[in-house]
């Protein structure tokens, strides 16, 4: 099975977290891609405001076909997923059909269920199939046990 993770990561959290998920898909046997998407044109509020009003970014998307599994992970902005994840999904071919696990890590956790349900829309007009996500607070990173039991639960309870 072949599996990508796409992921944003601004201060190393959301990307903690893809490489927690990308050794956990390893040891399963996967074949994994991973691909850190950059974006981003102004400062941290300004582009709080891109996400809150879902803006895209300049930015190329990828054909997602040849994957079995596409994982996406975001941090929380403004209630809403990052305008990179955002465009990356809109700009990208092969959604049809396609199993998604997402994965967010988020700080105050105010509007990590409206960010959720923004990236979910998103994917499913694409005609990809969100099966389960996952939500991380930030500080939560810290404790590296926690966090790899949460991620060996969320993928046992995610994938046949």
């Amino acid at each position: 099975m072949k599996a990508l993770i796409v992921y944003f990561s601004l201060t190393g959290n959301t990307e903690k977290l893809a490489l927690l998920l990308e050794e956990e898909l390893i040891n399963r046997g996967l074949d994994v891609e991973k691909i850190k998407v950059e974006g981003g044109e102004g400062s941290f509020m300004g582009e709080c405001l891109r996400a809150l009003f879902q803006k895209k970014v300049g930015l190329e998307g990828k054909d997602v076909g040849p994957y079995d599994l596409i994982l996406i992970g975001s941090p929380v902005w403004a209630f809403s997923p990052v305008p990179a994840i955002l465009t990356f999904v809109s700009n990208s071919e092969g959604w049809e059909g396609k199993k998604v696990l997402l994965f967010f890590t988020f700080g105050s956790g105010l509007g990590k269920e409206r960010a959720e349900i923004i990236l979910r829309k998103k994917i499913q007009e694409r005609q990809g199939e969100v099966v389960s996500s996952l939500r991380i607070k930030g500080s939560t990173l810290k404790n590296a046990e926690r966090v790899r039991e949460r991620v060996k639960f969320f993928l046992d309870s995610s994938l046949p």
